[in-house]
């Protein structure tokens, strides 16, 4: 069975060889492109960079891999500035949690799948440690587009966050021409959705290309019920979500519709 992967060409290249070792065909067509920038404060203010100052941090959240990625990319993990990777790190799900390990971080936490459940595990985290004399501060390397704002349930657990933007994700502004003949032809089991953005992408260049008015119904294979949700149902899609917001949960998606 053949199933197209939305995900930025590094990590659908991933998934690609996922979906091939349990035998179905895998198309890449990506939504978004990651591009490592500068590192620098959300809304360009000129504070000092967390990594560059770990006595100042507590701690590292990461939501994506992407900015694990930029951050190797530009040199933060090695030589002087590498005392970020003695503080504990939050990773979002598996993924992220494995690739921090390989990228020498000692102290890895893995949350559930997203950036909102996440709050929990940081909550749980520093519940269980003796009260601090100062306020705790975690660094959130990040994209310029974000999902969830997790300043606001971090405020509620009074732990400050320095968000500093080391990446950004242009849009694709059209299919391949392979995953277009094939979502045209009807030609795919489905189509896998990770986030609500690129749930919107894909909907919004389908609604731009007018030969998509005659294609048939496209299964949307979606990560979680916000990522369904963003698909408008004047789409006409079929929309299967998987139990867990993670990679693994969507594997066995995959694996009971194909069966």
């Amino acid at each position: 069975m053949r199933f197209l992967i939305t995900r930025p060409q590094a990590d659908a290249e991933r998934l690609a060889e996922q979906l091939r070792a349990l035998g179905h065909e895998a198309l890449i067509s990506p939504l978004m492109k990651v591009v490592c920038r500068q590192t620098q404060a959300e809304g360009g203010a000129g504070e000092p960079d967390a990594p560059d100052a770990p006595d100042m941090i507590d701690g590292t959240i990461i939501t994506s891999r992407n900015a694990l990625f930029c951050l190797q990319q530009a040199g933060t993990l090695a030589g002087g500035r590498s005392a970020i990777a003695a503080l504990p790190l939050f990773a979002v799900g598996e993924a992220s949690a494995a690739l921090a390990l390989e990228l020498g971080f000692r102290q890895v936490l893995q949350g559930p799948g997203n950036a909102e459940q996440l709050l929990e595990t940081i909550r749980e985290y520093f519940s269980s440690r003796a009260p601090q004399e100062q306020p705790l501060r975690l660094y959130h390397p990040g994209g310029v587009k974000k999902a969830f704002d997790m300043q606001p349930g971090l405020a509620q657990m009074n732990i400050g966050l320095v968000r500093r933007l080391v990446y950004e994700t242009p849009e694709a502004d059209s299919f391949t021409p392979q995953a277009r003949a094939a979502l045209l032809a009807g030609d795919l089991r489905g189509v896998i959705l990770l986030s609500p953005r690129s749930a919107r992408i894909f909907q919004s260049l389908l609604e731009k290309d007018a030969a998509f008015k005659r294609a048939p119904p496209i299964t949307a294979l979606c990560l979680s019920q916000k990522v369904a949700d963003s698909l408008e149902a004047s789409g006409g899609f079929v929309k299967k979500v998987s139990a867990q917001p993670n990679m693994p949960a969507m594997l066995r998606l995959i694996r009971d519709i194909s069966s």
